[in-house]
């Protein structure tokens, strides 16, 4: 197996892929004030990506951030927010709808109950509407560094 991961590494490192630049950990780490924020767009950009490409969660996750603007895509900067504003933000993924009342829920969410923060319980995680086991999983490997389970795209 070693023969074989040196291989995709090398291959790679030659060829990036588009989640390399619009997954969900390269979009929180391009606007990272600090591990909290790091966190919350990690669960933004987790919950924004199912069933659409990167490019379009990219953008999509890109928009929210100039809603909130000057201040960085938190809880308390999203909350202020209607759902008919994210879902204008976000219009261009897939369900965007009901990803936008998620989204709308999780920042309020993250906010009252979790001091601007994410849960660090998994089973809390996947009680936010919108988190199934798929997300959660990304969204633990990525904010906290805690690999609870592996993620397939099908």
């Amino acid at each position: 197996w070693k023969t074989q991961w040196d291989e995709i590494v090398k291959m790679r490192h030659d060829l990036p892929a588009p989640i390399d630049s619009m997954g969900a950990e390269a979009l929180a780490e391009r606007n990272r004030p600090d591990d909290k924020t790091f966190r919350f767009q990690t669960l933004i950009g987790t919950m924004l990506s199912p069933q659409t490409k990167d490019a379009q969660t990219s953008q999509a996750f890109d928009n929210l951030v100039a809603l909130v603007a000057p201040e960085p895509l938190t809880p308390s900067s999203l909350s202020k927010y209607s759902v008919t504003d994210i879902e204008k933000c976000i219009n261009m993924v897939s369900f965007y709808t009901r990803k936008a009342e998620c989204i709308a829920e999780a920042a309020i969410k993250c906010k009252e109950k979790f001091n601007d923060d994410i849960p660090k319980d998994f089973d809390t995680l996947l009680s936010f509407r919108g988190v199934g086991p798929k997300v959660g999983y990304l969204t633990f490997t990525i904010a906290w560094g805690e690999t609870l389970g592996i993620c397939v795209d099908t």
